[in-house]
């Protein structure tokens, strides 16, 4: 038996073929990584360049892996031109995939102190108004729409479907309905397991035992994380497990997309 811990699945597959020993291996995954709550806006305070972000992107984009992150639409709102620069330089680039993670970070209180209804649990109206919104501030801040939809901190309802169907820019919907019939018409991404074994905590034997179970037999897997919340403890013991979990991937054949280029590719064509 093959026991080298770097011999993955893709070279094993090539020497069975080679030996005459049958049909290869099934290919592994694709992997879309949705990382979430992307933003530079501070209420009440200068907007300022994400710079936790940027670990993470040095470490992808050094491995060529491509990657998509969640944009809360109400930074674009504010002039914070050096974020902008950077995102509009990786659309160049054709490293990240940017989508639309709603319109607010955070749920706002009311007047009377209570919390305001989640953006995608109101009316189709209300929800329609901030989908077009978070689609012409995109257009404007970096001369595209949004592609790919995926809620933040709100649930979403029937008329989450039916806001998304008219907004015909949309097109994919990560962690959307598993029945098409409720997904407005766009192609929805389901969700099998996450790079965190907890919100906010990757852990790499805990993400082994999901992937067993959940991941391996997929043809594609999005995986989110949150990495801001990786890099505030000393000594990041978050992102280290991320970067194990992405060391993992590679070792088990897996190749990297984005939304998009999946869909484009594998699923629906433009």
């Amino acid at each position: 038996m093959i026991r080298n811990r770097w011999f993955n699945k893709g070279v094993l597959a090539a020497v069975l073929l080679v030996l005459g020993a049958g049909v290869p291996l099934a290919a592994a995954p694709v992997v879309i990584l949705k990382l979430d709550d992307f933003t530079c806006r501070r209420p009440g305070r200068r907007p300022v360049f994400p710079a936790a972000w940027l670990p993470v992107h040095e470490y992808l984009t050094g491995k060529n892996i491509k990657y998509s992150i969640g944009v809360h639409c109400e930074m674009f709102e504010e002039n914070h031109p050096q974020t902008l620069d950077w995102m509009k330089e990786q659309l160049a680039a054709g490293r990240v995939e940017f989508w639309c993670h709603g319109y607010r970070a955070a749920r706002n209180k009311l007047a009377d102190g209570k919390l305001e209804p989640g953006e995608f649990e109101r009316s189709f109206e209300e929800q329609k108004a901030i989908l077009e919104k978070c689609r012409d501030l995109s257009q404007a801040a970096l001369g595209r729409p949004f592609r790919a939809f995926g809620p933040h901190w709100s649930n979403t309802t029937s008329d989450t479907a039916r806001a998304l169907a008219a907004v015909p820019e949309f097109r994919f919907w990560l962690y959307g309905p598993a029945d098409p019939a409720e997904s407005g018409g766009l192609y929805s991404f389901p969700r099998y397991l996450a790079l965190e074994y907890k919100t906010f905590i990757p852990n790499l034997e805990q993400f082994k035992k999901q992937w067993e179970s959940r991941g391996r037999n997929k043809e594609a897997v999005v995986l989110q994380g949150h990495p801001k919340s990786w890099m505030w403890e000393k000594g990041q013991p978050r992102f280290a497990e991320f970067k194990k979990i992405i060391e993992f991937l590679e070792s088990e054949g897996c190749t990297f997309s984005t939304p998009s280029e999946y869909c484009e590719t594998k699923v629906v064509k433009p």
